[in-house]
């Protein structure tokens, strides 16, 4: 409970000094008797007593000091001196590493982005930090039966992603949106357009990969035909764009960027050498693997599918069986 007063309403009234030889004299005035206000507050760490397991705090300057106890269970504080946001959300995936001991996390920041006057886009970014997505992978044929009876695929198309209480379909439309939400789509329409030229000409890199395993018979020569085009059309472009930046469009990173690490790790799996002579490329891939969370991402054991093998394409076609 905190209680104040507040202060005299009128203490802006200029004063008028009469032009006189006189000693002039004021009488103070009093401030009237105002109302006291009350104010709850509550305590951003008290979320630490009611945990069971483990617990992490992490912030700038103010949890410098903090500490608790939770009886049998551990409190581990990381402190960031003036680090904004980014900074500390940045290091966030590092320190939890997957570790299922930590069943609470207090994350304390902002205070020093506050002067930049930028409070939607920390806004945004509070939202970005906590959103998390559940993938799920149609193994049979009933699955996609039943996305098809209860109305979820507007055009009976996967892929399929729910988000902000939309179903959204259509791969464009899917990245653009996630692009657009989580600050990968450039800052104007000229960055945006560039962003999509670079995109497409990616997916259609990586559409040749991905079809050379549904094609055993000529497997050999679509490989081969693959290798070529990724030689002689699509690196060269990605190696001119990576000359004077470490992006592909602009100075942030954009879904041009994360098409390009998975496409390039793709044509690695296939060919290990094939960016022997693309140096740009090559040290690109190395600055986007070091990000915490493409690093995670890249670790055995992570999200990320190996190459399609029999197995794949087997359960690709039971479960889009109307196509095959």
């Amino acid at each position: 409970m905190v209680s104040f007063t507040q202060a005299p309403t009128r203490h802006h009234e200029a004063w008028v000094v009469p032009q006189r030889k006189t000693r002039v004299r004021f009488r103070p005035r009093l401030s009237p008797t105002l109302p006291i206000f009350e104010l709850s507050t509550q305590n951003r760490f008290s979320p630490l007593r009611e945990t069971e397991r483990d617990a992490v705090i992490i912030g700038d300057s103010i949890v410098r000091h903090v500490h608790a106890t939770l009886g049998k269970s551990k409190v581990q504080s990381h402190c960031f001196p003036g680090a904004r946001f980014s900074e500390i959300a940045a290091r966030v995936p590092e320190i939890l590493n997957g570790d299922e001991r930590v069943g609470t996390v207090v994350l304390h920041a902002g205070v020093n982005d506050i002067r930049l006057r930028q409070t939607e886009i920390l806004k945004k970014d509070f939202r970005n930090l906590i959103d998390t997505f559940e993938e799920v992978f149609l193994t049979k044929r009933e699955q996609y039966e039943k996305l098809l009876n209860d109305g979820a695929m507007m055009f009976q198309q996967v892929p399929l992603v729910e988000i902000d209480g939309m179903q959204l379909v259509q791969s464009k439309a899917i990245l653009n949106y996630i692009a657009g939400k989580y600050n990968l789509y450039g800052k104007d329409l000229k960055e945006r357009a560039l962003i999509d030229m670079y995109s497409e000409g990616t997916s259609d890199l990586m559409d040749l990969i991905m079809m050379s395993a549904f094609t055993p018979e000529n497997k050999q020569k679509n490989i081969s035909n693959v290798e070529q085009k990724a030689k002689e059309r699509f690196l060269p472009v990605y190696e001119k764009g990576l000359a004077n930046s470490h992006f592909l469009v602009g100075n942030q990173l954009s879904r041009a960027d994360v098409h390009l690490l998975e496409a390039s790790q793709m044509l690695q799996e296939l060919f290990p050498t094939i960016l022997s002579t693309f140096p740009k490329i090559q040290a690109f891939q190395e600055k986007m693997k070091a990000l915490p969370r493409i690093s995670k991402f890249l670790q055995p054991g992570s999200a990320r599918k190996p190459p399609p093998d029999e197995a794949y394409v087997k359960t690709v076609k039971e479960v889009l069986s109307h196509l095959f």
